[in-house]
This record gives C-alpha cells, sequence and structure tokens, in this order.
C-alpha cells in the first residue's frame, strides 16, 4: 500500500513538473511584431496571379520590394522571386496595381520598352 502511494505521489509530482514546464515554455508569451516593416509594405491587392492568372487566394502573397503580391497557390510566390521581371508586366495588366507599381504602361521594361528614353533595368514609370 505504501509503495503504491509513494508511486502516485510520484506521478503526480512529475505531472506538476511538467505543467509548469510547459506552461513556462508556450505559456502567454506575446510575439513582437515590427509594425513599421508592415506599414512600408504597400499591398498591391492584385486579384489576378501574375504567375498562373486564376483568381488569388486569400493568405497566399508574398512581399517583395515594399510591396504585397498575391497569388493563386504557395508555389507561385516561388516562381516570382526567382524571375519577378517576367511577371511585372502581368501585374501591371491591372491597372490600379501598375499605379501602385508607378509603371504607367505594362511595356514599361528594357527588353521591350516602347518609351522615348527607356531606363536601365525595372524603370518605374515612362517618360
Amino acid at each position: 500500500m505504501k509503495r503504491k502511494a509513494t508511486k502516485f505521489g510520484t506521478a503526480i509530482l512529475i505531472g506538476i513538473i511538467a505543467a509548469i514546464f510547459i506552461r513556462g515554455v508556450s505559456g502567454n508569451e506575446t510575439i513582437q511584431v515590427d509594425e513599421s516593416t508592415q506599414e512600408d509594405v504597400v499591398d498591391l491587392n492584385n486579384t489576378l496571379c501574375p504567375v498562373m492568372g486564376g483568381e488569388v487566394m486569400e493568405g497566399q502573397y508574398v512581399d517583395w520590394e515594399g510591396f504585397r503580391v498575391h497569388f493563386c497557390c504557395g508555389g507561385c510566390d516561388a516562381r516570382f522571386l526567382a524571375e519577378p521581371e517576367k511577371y511585372l508586366p502581368v501585374l501591371a495588366e491591372e491597372a490600379a496595381v501598375a499605379q501602385l507599381l508607378g509603371i504607367e504602361c505594362a511595356s514599361c521594361y528594357p527588353e521591350d520598352c516602347s518609351c522615348e528614353q527607356p531606363q536601365s533595368s525595372g524603370c518605374r514609370s515612362c517618360h
């Protein structure tokens, strides 16, 4: 009987210690979010995925060079980040997005720029 009571007491003590440890590790910790970084990001609110062309899905986005770009699925963000210059003209097809990006025409890129004075890489406005 004494042996059972000792085992029971030890089990309770281990349970209390485990609860304290778990509470201390994952308790009421506050995660600090750097709001200044979030405020600096301009949400493009694009409705079409620049990679696949489909409607964007809530929560599927990436912050790139101060802009939040939305996508239809999780794989498109990596493809965009690998070659953003390839997909910027697609984003610029939406007039509101082009305005936020500072692009006056969808073809304002060095390789196919129709501007009189194209800028070097990734011009942000026509002349």
